[in-house]
C-alpha cells in the first residue's frame, strides 16, 4: 500500500470524512481527494499533522501497509498491556502479601529471623517482576511509541462499568479491613496468638483490596490510549518524568518498609504506595500539559 491507500484506510478507520480532514488541516476537500487518488502529495507539515491526527508514525502512513500495521500493533498493544497490568499487580500484591505472612507468622510466635527471611523472598520476587516487566515495557514503548485507539465506544463503556465495580469492591475491602481491626482491638486472644496475627489478617484484606485497585488502575491505563501516546513523548521530558516517578515510588517502598519494621505500622505504612501513585499521576499530568 502507498500513501494514497493508507490515507483512505486511516481516514475511514477513524470515521472522518474528507471534509473533516480538510478542515483539520486547513486545506480544501479537493486537496484531500487528490491525495487519496494519488493525484498529488501533501507537504511535510501536512504529513506531520496527519500522523498526529491518526496517531501513527509517518513511516506507517507514507511507506508501510497501514492495514497490516494497524492489526499488528493493536494486537501487540492489547496483549502487552494485559501482561503489564498483571505483572504490576502481582508485584504490589507480593509486597503486601509478604507483609501479611510476616505478621501472621509473628502472630503465632515463629522465630523473627525466619519471618524476615520469608519476607525478603517476597521482596526479591516483587523486585524481579518490576525490573523484568519495566524492561519489557520500555522495549515495547520504544517499538510502538504511538498507537491508534483500537477500542470502540462500546468496549470502553463496558470497561468503565467493570472499572467502577472493581474500585467499589477494592474500597469496600479496605473498609472491611479497618472494621476488622477496630473490632479486634482489645479482644482477648488465645495464648498461642498475639496481636500480630490480627494485623496479619488485616494485611491479607489490604492485599486483596490494593491488588484489585492496582489492577483496575492499570486496565484503565490500557484503555487510555491517548495518555499512553502522551507518556511516550520523545525527548528529555519523557526521561525526566520517568526519573521523578521512579524516585517517588522508590521513596514509597522505603517508607513502607521502614514504617513496618521500625515502627511496626504495617497497617498504616501501605498508604505510601497509593500516595506515590497519585503523586506520579500529578507530576505526569502537569509536565505533559506544560509541554503542550
Amino acid at each position: 500500500m502507498g500513501f494514497a491507500e493508507n490515507l483512505q484506510f486511516m481516514r475511514q478507520k477513524k470515521g472522518y470524512t474528507q471534509e473533516q480532514i480538510a478542515e483539520q488541516l486547513q486545506v480544501s476537500r479537493q486537496s484531500v481527494s487528490k491525495w487519496e487518488s494519488g493525484g498529488s502529495f501533501p507537504e511535510m507539515d501536512k504529513l506531520i499533522q496527519l500522523s498526529g491526527l491518526f496517531q501513527c508514525s509517518m513511516d506507517v502512513l507514507v511507506q508501510e501497509d497501514a492495514r497490516a500495521s494497524y492489526v499488528e500493533e493493536h494486537e501487540e498493544y492489547d496483549k502487552h498491556m494485559d501482561e503489564y497490568s498483571r505483572a504490576v499487580t502481582s508485584g504490589v500484591g507480593l509486597l503486601l502479601f509478604g507483609t501479611a505472612v510476616y505478621e501472621l507468622l509473628s502472630g503465632v510466635y515463629v522465630a523473627e529471623k525466619l519471618c524476615d527471611m520469608l519476607f525478603m523472598f517476597f521482596v526479591v520476587a516483587a523486585v524481579l517482576i518490576f525490573v523484568v516487566q519495566g524492561m519489557k515495557h520500555s522495549e515495547f514503548t520504544r517499538k510502538y511509541p504511538v498507537v491508534g485507539n483500537i477500542y470502540t465506544d462500546k468496549e470502553t463503556d463496558a470497561f468503565q462499568k467493570r472499572y467502577i465495580t472493581m474500585c467499589a469492591a477494592g474500597i469496600g475491602l479496605f473498609f472491611c479491613g479497618f472494621i476488622f481491626e477496630l473490632a479486634m482491638d482489645g479482644v482477648a486472644l488465645q495464648s498461642r496468638f498475639n496481636e500480630e496475627a490480627v494485623h496479619g489478617v488485616f494485611m491479607l484484606i489490604v492485599t486483596a483490596a490494593a491488588s484489585l485497585l492496582v489492577y483496575a488502575g492499570m486496565q484503565k491505563k490500557k484503555y487510555s490510549v491517548n495518555d499512553y501516546n502522551d507518556e511516550n513523548m520523545p525527548g528529555k521530558d519523557k526521561r525526566l518524568i520517568g526519573r521523578i516517578c521512579g524516585t517517588i515510588m522508590m521513596a514509597a517502598a522505603i517508607v513502607f518498609l521502614l514504617g513496618g519494621f521500625l515502627a511496626n505500622a504495617w497497617n498504616v505504612s501501605w498508604v505510601a504506595f497509593p500516595v506515590g501513585g497519585i503523586l506520579c499521576g500529578i507530576v505526569s499530568t502537569l509536565m505533559v500539559r506544560e509541554r503542550k
